[in-house]
């Protein structure tokens, strides 16, 4: 692995990092903020999604634990999505 996959690896787990704190948020908060909290996580993950298109090395070699199982990007991203909607129909 090349310096710039490191340095892309450790992007990448920053902006998961990010979402998975909005998730978290938005288990705890109040229905009237959930909408906007809904509307931030999408955006990011749909920037993290360009982000990770643009360096496929990175994106298919970084590791998520999540859900006892360890994903790359892609299975994170829809694991995220799943949940989001899941939050969107209560």
């Amino acid at each position: 692995m090349g310096l710039f996959t490191l340095v892309d690896r450790i992007s990448l787990l920053r902006d998961c990092r990010a979402i998975m704190k909005l998730m978290v948020k938005l288990q705890r908060c109040p229905k009237p903020d959930k909408a906007e909290l809904c509307l931030e996580v999408e955006r990011r993950l749909q920037t993290l999604s360009s982000k990770g298109d643009k360096m496929p090395d990175a994106a298919m070699s970084v590791i998520i634990p999540i859900q006892g199982r360890d994903n790359d990007l892609y299975s994170f991203l829809q694991i995220v999505r799943e949940d989001l909607y899941s939050f969107k129909n209560q």
